[in-house]
């Protein structure tokens, strides 16, 4: 999607590492934690985080 975006200059993940968030109540799934991040609570690389670093690697 982003290489359809004429003149884009830039972009940033939202967010870098997984944290606690009391409004994440989800049992088995978020366990309060927004599970957003390209690393996970304990520093370990996720999918996503391969995913932007091959995207960024072509450029």
């Amino acid at each position: 999607m982003l290489e359809k975006i004429d003149g884009l200059a830039g972009t940033c993940p939202w967010v870098l590492k997984d944290f606690r968030s009391q409004r994440r109540l989800l049992p088995g799934i978020q366990d309060l934690f927004n599970r957003k991040g390209l690393y996970s609570d304990q520093g370990q690389r996720k999918k996503a985080f391969y995913v932007l670093q091959e995207w960024y690697r072509k450029r």
